[in-house]
């Protein structure tokens, strides 16, 4: 029985040597990016005549924390011409609503998500 316990034991530690083997140049890899954020003189240059004049932002659903809250945005990027450019990354109707439904299952406390709006009635107006 004990050298049972042994194979288990080393199949699990040579797993983890492997799996460390893969991810670790890959973590370490991505970790290593971090390009410099441009400056606002550099940000400024790129205004011209098919640049958005107008970056907005729209909460639509905040949830208190113990520290702090946790809100979901919307980016909009509007052009004098009038075109749209919306940065969500929101989940549909139904999933929304099989998220909250969790949500509730696992707490059932007041502390659960508002929802403040619809991007539909604030982005297409």
């Amino acid at each position: 029985m004990k050298w049972m316990v042994r194979i288990v034991i080393s199949v699990l530690i040579l797993t983890a040597v492997v799996l460390a083997a893969v991810l670790l140049p890959a973590h370490f890899q991505v970790r290593s990016v971090a390009p410099p954020l441009p400056e606002n003189s550099e940000l400024l240059a790129l205004r011209g005549a098919n640049s958005p004049n107008k970056v907005s932002y729209i909460i639509t659903s905040s949830q208190p924390l113990e520290r702090g809250q946790i809100s979901h945005i919307s980016i909009v990027i509007e052009w004098a011409n009038g075109k749209r450019f919306l940065i969500d990354t929101g989940m549909s109707r139904r999933e929304a609503k099989n998220f909250a439904d969790l949500l509730k299952k696992l707490d059932s406390s007041e502390l659960q998500a508002a929802k403040h709006s619809r991007l539909s009635s604030v982005v297409l107006h």
